[in-house]
């Protein structure tokens, strides 16, 4: 990462299959394997935590959800769309799970679509270009 600023980004699973399997990426290769290294840090951090992923069983079984998390699944299950889609709705607990500042997406059709209900859930929903424009002002710093 940045030697000089402090960013920590997360990748779950779920995030690289997604970049596996999209078309719109122009070099997807590179991409993926941008992804999968911030993926293997991630991992790394989670098992640093004691947070990692157990084997088999329901979301709710196969992570350390704590009552919080549960919560808030619990409402992620009342919106339609995150009822329907157990992916985007895992994301979303993933995010929560690393205790994440934004989330960064380019997909519009779930979490996008619903980021002004999750803003008052406390997720921060950002496309790339936003995040690119709160950090702009600062670029300069860590070059």
């Amino acid at each position: 990462m940045n030697q000089r600023a402090d960013f920590q980004l997360l990748v779950s699973p779920l995030t690289v299959a997604e970049v596996a399997n999209t078309q719109e990426f122009g070099d997807r290769t590179r991409r993926l394997g941008w992804v999968l290294e911030v993926l293997d840090h991630w991992l790394i951090m989670l098992d640093e935590t004691g947070s990692r992923v157990a084997a088999g069983g329901s979301v709710r079984h196969r992570f350390k959800l704590t009552s919080e998390l549960q919560a808030f699944e619990s409402t992620l299950l009342e919106i339609p769309d995150f009822r329907r889609d157990p992916f985007d709705r895992l994301l979303l607990i993933q995010y929560r799970m690393g205790d994440c500042d934004a989330f960064l997406t380019t997909d519009r059709n779930t979490i996008w679509r619903h980021r002004v209900i999750l803003r008052e859930l406390g997720v921060c929903v950002l496309t790339p270009s936003e995040y690119w424009e709160l950090l702009r002002p600062w670029a300069a710093l860590w070059r």
